[in-house]
């Protein structure tokens, strides 16, 4: 979405020169393109503009400095924009070719949804058409594009470069990205073709460091007129598995969102590496749905529920600090400390609910054994847990509590206990 709006930001603004030559006086038609390139920009409810016209002859323009937004901090910034022409393309108000270089520009997302401050005119208009969209040139080169958007979770920023083309059937471009947020980074393609009015999106992201999310994007349809956006399949490669969504249209401007994360394969051992709880380890493989909620600029997770699709162990080891505490408390978490110092499940679900920046509840019920716990005996154990998810990632270590008794202690199965 923001590679696509800063073109399309940098579009408009080069598409209001194809006037130009037949609108000028020739002695002073440098002075004469800039009074009308203004004032045609601002006609669109984009203010304040500056710019420099950098040369106009019969072949083309060269435009410099393109500011839109405050003069402080723009945005969005141009460096330079080449348009060249033929008696043909003036006619049909078109160009032959367009460069656009050293593209800067800077969104918001906030609790109204996202914004690119004096740009929104462009995007969030209702204004019928009284053309078919089409290109402002049959070939487009986007040269040094860099995004910043300032989100409630701090900042992601992003580069890009490629080039945009007219086809016999609408529109094909390839697109090189670079991108960095919440601690992560990586770098991709994106691939666009179908035609101006039904786009379609094919983005693919890789990790530049290892643990991290790969993401594969695939996206068909109607372009939007406002905040909607559809979604074909998303998938995020993670812990060894992927974490997808499948066909999903989304109302940015909606109090409430709801998304469906789909967890398939997920490999145990490295997600508990990922979370990096001190001397908690385990092998197995996770699927499940964690629906995903936006709502009033908050995400939380809103009954989720995991489960291992097959048998698995998990192994704690428990700290000098963590087995003191277990001594004062031995009928519960005593107990389930020493049944997971080795434990072999048969069966493992997780519920988990809870504000992503506040407390995530989870419910774990497992099923098995301990080979060195009670002689081995069947157990089946019920616990609540409460993490702070962000202090669980950046610490390494779980606000752990029980805040219940292990359900009637251990729940023994086997030589009919109960």
């Amino acid at each position: 979405m923001t590679a696509r709006r800063a073109i399309a930001g940098a579009f408009v603004l080069a598409a209001a020169l194809a006037g130009v030559a037949a609108a000028v006086g020739w002695s002073r038609r440098v002075e004469i393109a800039h009074w009308w390139l203004v004032q045609h920009v601002e006609s669109l409810g984009v203010r304040p503009v500056r710019l420099r016209v950098a040369s106009l002859d019969l072949h083309g323009i060269a435009i410099e400095s393109i500011g839109i937004g405050p003069p402080d901090g723009p945005d969005l910034a141009i460096e330079h924009v080449d348009a060249t022409w033929s008696p043909a393309s003036l006619r049909a108000g078109r160009f032959d070719a367009l460069r656009v270089a050293g593209v800067a520009l800077h969104g918001r997302i906030g609790p109204l949804g996202p914004s690119l401050g004096a740009l929104d005119p462009l995007w969030k208009s209702d204004a019928p058409r009284t053309r078919p969209p089409e290109l402002p040139a049959p070939a487009i080169a986007l040269e040094t594009a860099k995004v910043r958007i300032d989100t409630p979770r701090g900042p992601a920023t992003g580069g890009f470069g490629g080039s945009l083309r007219e086809t016999a059937t609408g529109i094909a471009g390839e697109f090189d990205l670079d991108v960095a947020g919440a601690g992560a980074t990586a770098r991709g393609q994106l691939a666009i073709d179908g035609t101006l009015r039904e786009p379609s999106f094919r983005l693919h992201l890789d990790p530049l460091r290892a643990g991290a999310l790969s993401l594969s994007l695939d996206t068909r349809g109607k372009a939007p007129r406002r905040a909607p956006i559809a979604l074909g399949q998303t998938t995020l490669g993670f812990a060894g598995g992927t974490l997808h969504v499948d066909g999903l249209k989304l109302d940015l401007a909606a109090r409430r969102i709801s998304v469906p994360v789909l967890v398939d394969d997920v490999d145990l051992a490295a997600l508990l590496a990922l979370a990096s709880v001190e001397g908690l380890a385990g092998t197995g493989r996770i699927e499940g749905t964690l629906p995903l909620v936006r709502e009033n600029g908050k995400l939380s997770i809103e009954d989720g529920l995991l489960r291992a699709t097959g048998d698995g162990t998990l192994r704690y080891a428990a700290s000098e600090s963590m087995r003191s505490l277990a001594a004062s408390r031995p009928e519960d978490l005593g107990l389930a400390i020493d049944a997971f110092s080795d434990f072999r499940y048969e069966l493992l679900e997780a519920r988990v609910a809870g504000d992503l920046d506040g407390a995530l509840a989870i419910g774990l019920h497992v099923r098995g054994s301990n080979p060195s716990f009670q002689k081995g005996r069947a157990v089946e154990l019920n616990l609540k847990l409460e993490a702070h998810l962000l202090d669980l990632v950046r610490e390494g270590v779980a606000a752990y509590r029980v805040p219940e008794r292990i359900e009637e202690r251990v729940r023994e199965r086997s030589e009919g206990a109960k």
